[in-house]
């Protein structure tokens, strides 16, 4: 079996796609860390780290920026594939 990555969502209140993102994560029983828009960091402060980032959610991914939770679910197959090959 694979290792859980280290995944951190940056989230904002109200956000949909950060909420499926969350689902997606705690459906698989993958532990995530959730940072908060306004109370865990700044907009100027994600800009500054993630440049590329231009939707919520923005998700790292054992210390890389992946995207939002359309790739974090790509990134969720590939990693279902990959447990399925090791185990063949």
């Amino acid at each position: 079996m694979i290792n859980n990555p280290s995944i951190t969502i940056y989230s904002k209140p109200n956000c949909s796609f950060c909420d499926m993102a969350k689902k997606m994560l705690k459906h698989r029983d993958i532990p995530f860390e959730e940072k908060i828009l306004d109370t865990h960091y700044t907009k100027q402060w994600l800009v500054e780290q993630y440049p590329s980032a231009t939707v919520f959610p923005v998700i790292v991914w054992d210390g890389f920026y992946i995207g939002g939770s359309k790739e974090l679910r790509e990134k969720l197959k590939e990693q279902n594939l990959n447990e399925q090959l090791l185990t063949e």
